[in-house]
């Protein structure tokens, strides 16, 4: 089957497709599935069921850096407006993205992957194009 029907869509399910394809995916602590293989930079995809919605999300961590919380916010804004996907957003020291995928009627197997993977790769160019890296930033494999 190439679709994950919309009643079957679970963080279990989702989960057995990423590890299918060999991606080393875990739950983590807040019941989310985080995957840190075979992608650019390691993220997050967040079940809503009552939204269908499935959250890809991930974080750089500026601790330590010159960034200041406006500083985080302008580049966040900045990466906005030349970056389609993720939305880009600042707290405190932390640049976050986001993005939002719905499987209302369902979601195609492929089309899930290539999303977490676009996004990941889209997260990685915004912080490159940025120019900017946290301190002791870990180089994509």
């Amino acid at each position: 089957m190439k679709t994950i029907a919309e009643d079957d869509v679970t963080t279990i399910s989702v989960l057995r497709l990423l590890r299918k394809i060999y991606l080393d995916a875990a739950l983590d602590s807040d019941g989310d599935i985080y995957d840190r293989d075979g992608i650019t930079i390691p993220c997050w995809i967040k079940i809503i069921p009552d939204k269908r919605l499935l959250q890809f999300f991930t974080y750089m961590d500026f601790s330590g850096s010159d960034f200041d919380d406006c500083s985080i916010f302008e580049v966040a804004s900045r990466l906005n407006s030349d970056i389609a996907v993720p939305t880009f957003f600042g707290v405190g020291e932390r640049i976050y993205g986001s993005y939002f995928l719905t499987y209302a009627g369902g979601v195609a197997k492929r089309q899930l992957v290539s999303m977490l993977r676009r996004f990941s790769g889209a997260f990685d160019a915004g912080i490159r194009l940025a120019d900017i890296s946290p301190p002791g930033a870990l180089e994509a494999d």
